[in-house]
């Protein structure tokens, strides 16, 4: 097995700033979107971050 170049934190932090985007996600770390896609088949939890940055893309904070 391959060591992983990238951590669970590295990932997640992409999909928060990219709001869910996989493909923006990757360019952000230096990585192709199916990386992204890997890590979150790998990592179940990156599925709940993922949905949730996307949520508060179109649900934005109130009081802004």
């Amino acid at each position: 097995m391959k060591n992983q170049r990238y951590t669970y934190e590295e990932i997640a932090a992409a999909l928060r700033a990219s709001y869910g985007n996989a493909t923006k996600a990757g360019r952000l770390i230096g990585c192709t979107d199916k990386t992204i896609r890997h890590y979150i088949r790998r990592y179940p939890a990156l599925k709940q971050v993922r949905r949730q940055a996307w949520i508060a893309r179109y649900n934005p904070p109130a009081g802004g």
